[in-house]
């Protein structure tokens, strides 16, 4: 039944839009909760981040925005992509610009 509900949402989704029914290793989920917390490609990330924090806390104001650019292009540059869920367990990717703001709220605070 809940397939039968997925499909039916994913069909309602914009032809542009792609929809993510099975986030990979790689990626990097929005949210809260372990699920989110655990998962492989968000594990990644703080570990991206965390190697990041020295350059970070010397980094003039323009430098951290940056950084925080570099970690989504190495998410990206290891086939990970940043998904928010849309609804009923489906994901759509989102752009460039979203993914630099949840690299910053995750560790690297900028604007």
């Amino acid at each position: 039944m809940k397939w039968c509900e997925m499909r039916r949402e994913k069909e309602k989704q914009p032809k542009g839009e792609n929809i993510i029914e099975c986030p990979l290793r790689e990626d990097i989920l929005f949210g809260k909760g372990q699920t989110v917390t655990k998962h492989p490609g968000n594990v990644g990330m703080r570990k991206l981040v965390e190697a990041r924090m020295d350059q970070y806390q010397v980094a003039v104001f323009k430098d951290k925005s940056r950084l925080a650019r570099e970690v989504v292009a190495e998410v990206k540059a290891g086939g990970g992509r940043f998904l928010k869920e849309c609804s009923h367990g489906l994901f759509v990717e989102v752009d460039d610009e979203t993914a630099r703001k949840k690299v910053c709220y995750r560790g690297l605070p900028c604007a």
